[in-house]
């Protein structure tokens, strides 16, 4: 969930898009809620979930994403792996909702048929789901969203003040560059602050060990003698080849996964 908050907050900042008021549809027991607000400390979150015992205990905002209503529109809203569960009619209404609420940026994915028959893992993932395609919630979402790209084109739509869409690049492409460079230079902060904190851990055991350095050479002695004897070779695993289908029955929902400018 830190990774995936970074990635929305690069993605908002690579808009340009100042973010006051976020909206999470379906969030769950909110594991977004504190990264998002250290990322964006100016935003005041708002958590909608239809689970009475989760609201009950988190305090979250009671109600349903294709009928929420509210005096504001959000800035940001974010609705990731929910709408599996709604079937047709009540999917179409929420991402109809989706406009009506958000006013910048929507985070939004959703499981489709060919994750869950190539990609997911079954034993951990819900099989009492509506599957569709991926052009279906496409489709649905560009009635009012235009799909801003993420990569070697950083380029995004999206609506002026007079209403008008144009496109974002040049110094938006700057500003995603560095987005992302922020983004990696604190991955490899926390890597280093784990690395550290083994070390460290490794030296107190071993202050505390009399007999420390005499395992650590039998270990080396047990791994040069297992070095030099027989190996097992395996044959590499063939890759999973899917069968031939159409382009849109090949998209995932990875390819869902996007930033919307409303």
């Amino acid at each position: 969930m830190q990774a995936r908050a970074r990635l929305i907050a690069a993605l908002t900042e690579h808009l340009g898009l100042p973010v006051r008021r976020i909206l999470e549809a379906g969030c769950g027991t909110g594991m977004l809620r504190t990264p998002l607000r250290r990322l964006l400390p100016r935003a005041h979150y708002v958590a909608l979930e239809s689970s009475e015992y989760l609201c009950g205990r988190y305090g979250w905002k009671r109600g349903r994403i294709e009928a929420y209503r509210s005096p504001a529109p959000f800035d940001l809203l974010i609705c990731y792996d929910v709408l599996q569960y709604l079937d047709a009619a009540a999917a179409r209404r929420a991402l109809a909702n989706f406009g009506r609420l958000c006013r910048g940026v929507l985070y939004f994915s959703a499981l489709t048929r060919l994750d869950f028959e190539h990609n997911c893992d079954p034993r951990r993932t819900d099989s009492d789901v509506h599957l569709r395609s991926a052009h279906w919630y496409r489709s649905q979402l560009r009635r009012q969203f235009r799909e801003a790209a993420w990569g070697s084109g950083c380029g995004a739509a999206r609506r002026s003040r007079s209403g008008s869409w144009s496109r974002s690049d040049g110094s938006g492409a700057c500003r995603a560059a560095l987005a992302e460079q922020r983004v990696q230079r604190q991955s490899e902060q926390d890597q280093q602050q784990r690395r550290d904190g083994f070390l460290r851990s490794r030296e107190q055991r071993a202050d505390h060990d009399p007999h420390h350095d005499q395992h650590e050479h039998q270990r080396h002695e047990r791994i040069a003698r297992q070095a030099i004897g027989p190996r097992c070779v395996r044959q590499p695993a063939t890759q999973h080849q899917h069968p031939r289908a159409s382009p849109e029955s090949r998209t995932s929902a990875y390819d869902i996964t996007a930033m919307l400018v409303s």
